[in-house]
């Protein structure tokens, strides 16, 4: 089998996959045509708290990381925007 590899081989190689970034700037949390938007850098120039900051977060990775837990994703999004809404209101105890 005969594949372009990131090695340069033009021939089956057997270099192993590119790793894919999970820590330092992983896909799922960058966006826009030349990923310039980053979700951790919105939080920082918004002043984002943990809770408003993790709300953003599931909502902009929502079906990108893992499309089959979007649902998952965005409950937890939930989950931070509720907790949030009721600090606010002083229901937390």
């Amino acid at each position: 089998m005969e594949k372009e590899c990131v090695c340069g081989a033009n021939v089956f190689c057997e270099c192993p996959p590119p790793k894919v970034e999970q820590v330092n700037h992983p896909n799922h949390y960058q966006f826009g045509d030349d990923k310039t938007y980053e979700v951790i850098k919105i939080i920082e120039v918004y002043g984002f708290d943990f809770h408003l900051g993790n709300c953003f977060k599931y909502i902009s990775r929502a079906g990108k990381k893992n499309p089959e837990k979007e649902i998952e994703d965005l409950k937890k999004a939930k989950f931070y925007l509720d907790r949030k809404i009721e600090f606010l209101e002083n229901i937390i105890i």
